[in-house]
């Protein structure tokens, strides 16, 4: 099969399965400047699915790097509005929403940390109207990469240069299972997969979990008539179209209770924020809030992240992924978390989704807090899974079940 053949597969995916784009609806994308080229051919199978006009909102975060080599430290806090409009715009009217990134990994190293967390900060200050929106799945939306070079030598700094891009244009297509003889049907398997441990764990409402592993000691309280979810998703509109949120996925996903977290957990592979690595860290957590952080690399933005707010302090996600997955398969640290949750069991610092508790989406702020939802700017996920995890269930008998055992399902479900 031709690299082109794979790429209209990959834009088939994207517009049938992540977006399940419907005839007549318009689509806004919002894609990174290095993607152009894929754009353009996912513009064309949107119109030749029926959209009725498909629009583009371009960024170039090379453009954020020169702005913050050259502009003074008080313009760094401004924020063009009519780009969040045009969002939550499109949102109201019930368009579709892909995001089509390409991250640099590296693109920030040079900066000053306590900056790259101002930034980001201030950046989640401003989309969380838009974020609002999309979380409560108000419209079908979608995630996606496309590779450039300067992520493809960061993700294969040891292969010949000119087939680094190549390389991870391939991991791409692997993992997005492009390299099937119909991707599609194999995507709408891989979802009825998830759906049968999402089924299972939602009639188990297990009290909490625990989680083991050589550097990691954690249990995670779970609310009452908590949800998983993951693989597909229903929109929030008179439309109820299903959707897959991010291509590729391979985690289910629940809320834990904001003041029942207790233990130390440790990353099992880089967080990547702004274009910052975050390496090496541990969290220490009580009653549900983080007490103490310890990393090797870059601690100092850690521990400016989880000040933005409250919330920042608490966990809003718990995200099961097998270590068999397609991503785990190949052994990689993509510097992006869209890949690299893909590849590891992990948490998510900040923001719960009101899509994981019973009535989440009709509870007020007050409501949710007291359910054990937490409220916050950011949610920020980072990866703990390894071939050495275990995971545990607890029921309300107290009596305890293995979920996981060296990073691999353990259900006996057929």
């Amino acid at each position: 099969m031709s690299f082109e053949q794979k790429l209209k597969r990959y834009a088939e995916v994207i517009v049938k399965i992540g977006l399940n784009l419907q005839p007549g609806q318009k689509l806004l994308i919002k894609a990174s400047i290095e993607a152009k080229p894929f754009v353009r051919l996912v513009t064309e199978y949107a119109y030749k699915q029926k959209s009725k006009l498909v629009s583009v909102l371009w960024e170039d975060r090379n453009l954020d790097l020169i702005r913050i080599q050259n502009a003074s430290c008080s313009s760094l806090k401004e924020y063009e509005k009519w780009k969040i409009d045009l969002l939550i715009e499109a949102v109201k009217r019930g368009d579709s929403i892909l995001n089509i990134i390409s991250p640099n990994p590296d693109l920030f190293k040079d900066v000053d940390p306590k900056l790259i967390a101002f930034i980001g900060q201030s950046a989640h200050k401003h989309t969380s109207e838009f974020q609002k929106y999309l979380i409560r799945n108000k419209t079908n939306w979608c995630k996606v990469a496309v590779p450039n070079s300067s992520w493809a030598e960061k993700v294969f700094p040891n292969l010949p240069l000119k087939k680094r891009l190549p390389a991870l244009w391939n991991e791409i297509f692997r993992t997005s299972r492009i390299n099937n003889p119909n991707p599609v049907l194999a995507w709408r398997k891989h979802i009825n997969e998830l759906s049968k441990i999402i089924n299972y764990l939602n009639i188990r409402q297990y009290i909490s979990l625990k989680f083991v592993s050589p550097d990691t000691d954690l249990t995670i309280g779970l609310p009452k008539k908590h949800i998983w979810a993951g693989g597909i998703i229903e929109t929030k509109n008179n439309q109820k179209i299903k959707f897959t949120p991010n291509i590729p996925t391979e985690e289910i996903f629940t809320l834990p209770h904001r003041k029942k977290v207790n233990g130390v957990v440790a990353s099992s592979k880089p967080l990547n924020y702004g274009g910052v690595s975050i390496e090496h860290f541990f969290l220490t957590f009580k009653n549900g809030k983080i007490m103490k952080v310890k990393a090797k690399k870059n601690e100092k933005i850690l521990k400016k992240i989880i000040k933005t707010d409250e919330g920042s302090r608490r966990l809003g996600e718990v995200a099961l992924v097998p270590n068999s997955s397609s991503v785990s398969k190949s052994g990689l640290i993509f510097y992006s978390d869209l890949f690299d949750e893909n590849a590891a069991t992990h948490l998510a610092l900040g923001k719960a989704l009101r899509v994981n508790i019973k009535n989440g989406f009709e509870m007020s702020e007050k409501s949710f807090l007291k359910a054990g939802g937490n409220i916050s700017l950011i949610h920020i996920d980072f990866m703990i899974g390894s071939n050495k995890m275990d995971v545990f269930g607890v029921k309300k008998d107290k009596k305890i079940e293995p979920i996981m055992k060296k990073g691999e399902w353990v259900l006996g479900i057929k």
